[in-house]
């Protein structure tokens, strides 16, 4: 063996960092690579959009599982991605694939494949606790930039109601979620009902508790007394009128106004000597002897044993109102100060969270949810909450900008906008000043168009036109089988051959 081939020492590739390490590399050099890494995978449309709302920081890869290693949908695409096809309502997986790889084009990176295997998987992993925490990021942000003119009395008022929700048919939603008993077997849907808690100033969704059909929206409503401060006021239908919500919040510093259910206002007490008027009197609530199911003795004793309410009796003369008359309860007493006519209006104002609902739910497709297990259905969830918030943030700074009111502000109006200006942010070659002026375009067309005022509108919920007379699914799918015409599903035909 020759001298060179004995003193020969065999290097394999990439062995070196892991016995000596990497070397150290320069201020310079590893500001240079961090960049590079951030202009490969910043979407710069959203965060010229949203990047004051969205923590960074929460979508670094490094505060997270260990199992997010370096792959092409890494956190913040995927939490980008998953966010536009939140926006853009009924859009498939295999078309947001398809305008990830354009991002990755455009940036010069290799694409991934057409399969949304990947994908799927990669929206599987995000952390729920990820976007719970950066939904509370944004609900801060909005809430801290009301004015002080904005809010009812100098006091900040909350919105609480229950809606219902569908999903897909699948057994593990079926599990978690199931369908109502009088529905066949392979013919209904999962049913989710949700109470949510939104920001009368801001039109902010603060949080939300969902649960199966079994449960009530009241036993989910205290799940979210961790979103009230001490001197919020509280509105409530008549669902949810019962002695125990009133004083807890009364104990935490929380004023509620709420519809006075029929059956609670024959267990009060009126003041007879109070020099009330015949629609604004004093009552004595008792407490009732047993406290609900979901109450341990313990929490029932520590309520107070009775509550000092005004009872206000509103008359409604708006065409249009199915109730003509109406009685709230609200532990505001002093008179003065909140007058029974300035309740009846902030009560009148409570229907602004079934707009509310109605923008997050029909607007943004979360009426019927796609995911098709109860995980990634909650992940959908806090999604569309905070998609939901991000155009609030937007239509709010736009209002404050230029001086308009919030409620002039179209929701629908600003989900199109933004879906339509979103190419004009993707060049990353912008400078500052020309992002700076997009913006300011971007808000100013947000508010060229306000919505007209139409108080005591009346308008029937009807559709003219007419849809197709199909029968009915009330059997499984693979067990159905139509005979003879669907518009007359009970009469069979036959035919005989040609003679």
């Amino acid at each position: 063996m020759s001298n060179r081939r004995q003193h020969y020492t065999p290097c394999l590739p990439g062995m070196q960092r892991y016995l000596i390490g990497r070397p150290n590399l320069s201020s310079q050099e590893s500001l240079r690579r961090q960049m590079e890494e951030v202009s490969g995978k910043e979407l710069w449309e959203f965060r010229r959009l949203f990047g004051n709302l969205v923590d960074r920081k929460l979508l670094c890869e490094s505060s997270h599982v260990k199992q997010f290693r370096n792959r092409i949908f890494s956190v913040e695409v995927v939490f980008w991605a998953f966010l536009n096809q939140i926006f853009l309502v009924n859009t498939s997986c295999a078309s947001i694939v398809k305008k990830v790889q354009s991002w990755m084009i455009s940036r010069r990176r290799q694409p991934p494949s057409s399969n949304t295997s990947a994908y799927c998987q990669a929206r599987g992993r995000l952390p729920l606790e990820l976007l719970r925490s950066i939904q509370a990021g944004i609900v801060k942000r909005l809430e801290g930039r009301i004015a002080a003119a904005e809010k009812w009395c100098g006091r900040s008022v909350k919105v609480v109601d229950g809606t219902g929700l569908s999903m897909p048919d699948t057994v593990a939603n079926q599990g978690s979620y199931p369908q109502s008993r009088s529905m066949a077997e392979g013919c209904g849907f999962p049913m989710m009902n949700l109470t949510g808690v939104f920001s009368l100033c801001s039109g902010a969704l603060l949080g939300y508790a969902c649960g199966n059909k079994h449960i009530h929206e009241n036993t989910l409503w205290r799940c979210l007394w961790n979103l009230l401060c001490p001197g919020d006021i509280i509105l409530g239908d008549r669902g949810f009128c019962t002695f125990a919500n009133v004083a807890e919040m009364f104990e935490q510093g929380v004023d509620s106004v709420i519809r006075l259910h029929e059956w609670r206002g024959k267990k009060m007490l009126y003041d007879k000597h109070g020099g009330d008027s015949a629609n604004d009197r004093t009552a004595r609530w008792l407490k009732p002897r047993l406290g609900g199911k979901h109450w341990s003795e313990k929490e029932w004793h520590d309520l107070p044993t009775a509550l000092w309410l005004r009872v206000i009796t509103v008359y409604v003369a708006n065409n249009g109102f199915r109730t003509h008359k109406l009685s709230l309860i609200t532990t505001l007493l002093d008179r003065e100060k909140y007058s029974a006519e300035a309740i009846a209006e902030l009560y009148f104002k409570r229907w602004k969270i079934e707009i509310f609902y109605r923008d997050i739910k029909t607007f943004m497709g979360m009426e019927v949810l796609k995911s098709l297990t109860p995980e990634q259905i909650n992940k959908e969830l806090a999604m569309h909450a905070i998609a939901y918030n991000l155009v609030r943030a937007l239509m709010q700074e736009a209002a404050q900008a230029y001086d308009r009111a919030l409620d002039q502000i179209s929701f629908n109006g600003a989900l199109q906008q933004l879906n339509q200006w979103l190419w004009l942010f993707f060049n990353q070659n912008h400078s500052s000043t020309e992002v700076a002026r997009l913006r300011q375009e971007f808000l100013a067309k947000m508010v060229d168009a306000p919505l007209s005022e139409r108080p005591g509108r009346n308008e029937p919920r009807a559709k003219k036109r007419r849809p197709k007379n199909y029968s009915l699914l009330n059997k499984p799918r693979q067990e159905m089988r139509l005979e003879g015409h669907r518009n007359r599903p009970e009469k069979k035909y036959t035919f005989s051959p040609l003679s």
